[in-house]
């Protein structure tokens, strides 16, 4: 019977991880459903640090909110990102909120005559919810669904899709390069050291165009791993010596 883990080995912290924009960058070329995100470079992306009021008055911070400017194409978005290891029920509606001091934020920064122009348009907010729990998602996608008697007012009610991101499902398409961030979100995964051995006897194929940035990420990383891994011998490669 292979050897369990605990829950401290995989429970990374992805706040920290996609802060890092190369990593970041990696996870949003795999979602190619939405074309735009091909075109996006680290040089167009900017974190924003940002706090939300919500119902109950308290302040939260979101995961992760991004401001996209793709100068070639004068086309301005955000991308709010959020990581959850739970299925969370509210997580449409606080979206909503994020959303909304998003654009509260953006319109402080003209007057009103410039808002009142018919060439006035707001930037796009891209939501992406990242789950990396056990239990299936059973949240809905779109907003609409949590309106009582959405069905009755057809498109006349607020709407809005989340992109999910379900590790556990989208497991194929997302690991399927052996680069920096497949390590990354592996070692998350790991549910037993014979699976944490077999990521490590192949660690310089992960590594191998790996940014040194992107690599000082796995270095906060691996410690928590290897810490766990007694008796058992792994060949690292140089950069680790």
């Amino acid at each position: 019977m292979e050897n369990q883990l605990p829950h401290s080995i995989y429970d990374l912290e992805y706040k920290y991880i996609f802060s890092n924009k190369s990593l970041f960058l990696r996870l949003l070329k795999r979602l190619d459903f939405l074309q735009i995100f091909q075109n996006i470079t680290e040089d167009s992306l900017e974190r924003i640090d940002k706090s939300y009021v919500l119902p109950d008055f308290s302040e939260q911070e979101s995961d992760l909110v991004y401001k996209v400017n793709l100068k070639d194409s004068e086309l301005l978005f955000y991308i709010l990102f959020e990581h959850q290891s739970t299925v969370d029920h509210s997580i449409p509606i606080r979206l909503l909120f994020y959303i909304t001091d998003l654009y509260r934020d953006y319109v402080k920064q003209f007057d009103k005559s410039t808002l009142k122009r018919k060439t006035f348009l707001l930037p796009a907010v891209v939501p992406i919810v990242f789950y990396d729990g056990e239990d299936t998602w059973t949240v809905p996608t779109s907003f609409k669904e949590k309106i009582l008697g959405f069905e009755e007012f057809g498109k006349y009610i607020i709407d809005f899709e989340y992109i999910l991101i379900d590790l556990g499902k989208a497991e194929e398409s997302l690991l399927k390069y052996k680069d920096v961030l497949s390590l990354i979100l592996k070692l998350n995964r790991v549910r037993s050291y014979e699976e944490l051995e077999k990521i490590f006897s192949s660690l310089w194929e992960y590594l191998e165009d790996a940014k040194e940035n992107e690599v000082d990420i796995v270095k906060v990383c691996l410690p928590a791993a290897l810490r766990e891994l007694e008796g058992v011998k792994i060949k690292l490669c140089p950069l680790y010596n």
